[in-house]
Order: C-alpha cells, then sequence, then structure tokens
C-alpha cells in the first residue's frame, strides 16, 4: 500500500522516480517475532530475551508448584486434608494455566503494540509525516 504519489509533470513522458533513504535501526528477534530497537519499548535483544527467560522460570515453578500438590494430594488419608489438598490443587492449577496462557497469548498482544509502537515513532519521525 502506497502511502504517497509523485505527481506527473506536465509535458513530461518519461516516468518520475521517488527515492527514499532512511536510517532505520529497529530489528526483529527471528527467535520470538519481537521488534526491538528504535521506536520500540525493547531496545535491545537482551532485554527481550531477559523478559522471556522470567517468563519460562514462571511457567515451570507453576508446573512444578502443580505437580507437587497433585502428589501431596494422592498421599493424603484424612477428609479435612484431602479438602486442603483439593484446594491447594485447584490453586496450583489455576496458576499454571495462567502462566501457559500468558505464555501462548502474550506473543501476539507484543507484536501488536510494537508495531504500533514502530509505525507511530516512525510516523512522527518522518519529514513528509
Amino acid at each position: 500500500q502506497f502511502s504517497h504519489s509523485i505527481l506527473i509533470k506536465e509535458g513530461s513522458i518519461v516516468p518520475r522516480i521517488s527515492l527514499t533513504i532512511r536510517d532505520v535501526k529497529t530489528f526483529k528477534d527471528l527467535k520470538s517475532g519481537r521488534l526491538f530497537g528504535q521506536g520500540v519499548k525493547n531496545k535491545s535483544l537482551d532485554q527481550i530475551r531477559s523478559w522471556q527467560r522470567k517468563e519460562n522460570v514462571v511457567l515451570v515453578a507453576a508446573a512444578g508448584l502443580m505437580s507437587s500438590l497433585l502428589v501431596r494430594r494422592r498421599k493424603a488419608n484424612t477428609n479435612s486434608k484431602n479438602d486442603e489438598n483439593a484446594l491447594l490443587a485447584s490453586a496450583g492449577f489455576l496458576i499454571f494455566g495462567g502462566a501457559f496462557s500468558w505464555k501462548m497469548l502474550s506473543p501476539m498482544w507484543y507484536r501488536r503494540r510494537e508495531e504500533q509502537e514502530a509505525r507511530l515513532f516512525f510516523s512522527k519521525t518522518s519529514l513528509s509525516g
């Protein structure tokens, strides 16, 4: 989609050429699909990778919590313990489900936000708007 056009010069029969040179320093991480650099929140690849490590730690911790609660529930014998363990297992499942959902849905949200940030930045810095 073109956002501008070159007006035809009266009396000319040859096509006109427009050349635009830009120094764009926005990059895309091929592993995650995330943007970093000029015009977006994350300025370096290290920031993206650091955030991904934190998300992975939360997901693994939630999975460990859920599995340990399920094992604890199986070992319990009394009814009062079963009720408590069922509640803990449910909480563990909710934490794991939330962390897993975030891990699956966040790339879409990040991509949309980063593309909007970059478009806004470059439309403001463009000479012609």
